[in-house]
């Protein structure tokens, strides 16, 4: 059940990331294409980012009570998404306004956006995902010691603490910290 439940865990977590990414990265371009939205979202991203981790879970436990395993994956992605919008947003900010008018008077948009805005947005993207891989898989796995999905790893650890085995829980800790710098690197 070991080489299982990391798998499990693994997915859940990465499936968060990768939604939390995508949904941060649209509405950053949303935010940035039409400034009235950023000043509406501004107030949920900052609640995001302050509402301790463990209140999410449990709030979201009592709203989802019957979907254990979705939920490492919703707080996962709700860990990842304000910081890949954050990310994106500062992106969008520093882009070279007169490159981007030049790149529209001689190029089509599809030419603008691979050879100008990609390349500039990349290492923003590159250092959100980075920044929130470690995030993610610290939520994911706490979203699971709380819901105890079957076949994870926080599954495993709740039962060690719940047995009183010391090594056991050392154990699951010292993988979740192996894959934590796996995954960060």
């Amino acid at each position: 059940f070991f080489w299982e439940d990391i798998g499990l865990s693994l997915s859940r977590v990465l499936c968060g990331l990768i939604i939390g990414c995508i949904l941060g990265i649209g509405l950053a371009w949303l935010t940035n294409r039409f400034r009235w939205m950023h000043e509406l979202f501004k107030p949920i991203l900052t609640l995001t980012k302050t509402v301790p981790v463990v209140s999410f879970i449990m709030l979201l436990w009592l709203a989802f009570f019957q979907q254990k395993g979705a939920m490492p994956i919703i707080v996962s992605a709700l860990m990842v998404f304000p910081i890949a919008w954050a990310e994106m947003t500062n992106g969008y900010r520093t882009m070279d306004q007169k490159l981007l008018e030049m790149a529209k008077c001689y190029s089509n948009p599809l030419n603008t956006f691979l050879y100008v805005r990609l390349p500039h947005l990349f290492p923003f993207v590159i250092t959100g995902v980075s920044t929130s891989v470690g995030l993610a898989w610290k939520a994911g796995v706490a979203a699971e010691v709380i819901c105890q999905p079957l076949s994870s790893i926080g599954e495993e650890i709740y039962r060690a603490k719940g047995n009183l085995d010391t090594d056991i829980l050392f154990a699951w800790t010292a993988v979740v910290v192996l894959l934590s710098i796996l995954l960060e690197a």
